[in-house]
């Protein structure tokens, strides 16, 4: 009986933050959509979901590094500078304060602890964004 109970519980945290992922690769694909206009946006869209071989919000979940290292096979040294378009325009409608160059150094690490902080401003994001919409 216990195990059931400590699996329910899993199992709510983890749809969650598949939710909260969800909300946060909605307003990723906004910006930059934004950034890059729609089909230039579509169309990156597409190259990563090619090269992750899975959904984008998904691999930004669960290896914001790998998503980080296929940008840069896109934009080169660009994506320094999509990534901190993308996290000002975070702040505009989260009204939220990211450092840019944080978020930078988190998506490059593959430290564990840099992925588990990444997510928790994800989550905050996300929430912060629902609450705006």
């Amino acid at each position: 009986m216990a195990q059931e109970s400590m699996t329910s519980r899993e199992s709510a945290s983890d749809v969650s933050d598949a939710y909260l992922a969800e909300l946060f690769y909605r307003l990723f694909e906004k910006l930059l959509y934004s950034s890059l206009g729609e089909s230039a946006g579509r169309a990156v869209l597409l190259l990563l979901r090619k090269s992750l071989q899975q959904d984008v919000g998904k691999a930004l979940w669960e290896n914001p590094k790998k998503v980080y290292d296929e940008l840069l096979k896109i934009f080169g040294e660009g994506t320094k500078v999509l990534i901190n378009i993308i996290v000002f325009g975070i702040k505009q409608v989260c009204k939220l304060d990211i450092n840019s160059e944080d978020f930078i150094e988190l998506m490059q690490s593959e430290n564990q602890n840099s992925v588990e902080k990444l997510r928790s401003i994800m989550r905050l994001i996300a929430k912060s964004y629902k609450e705006q919409s």
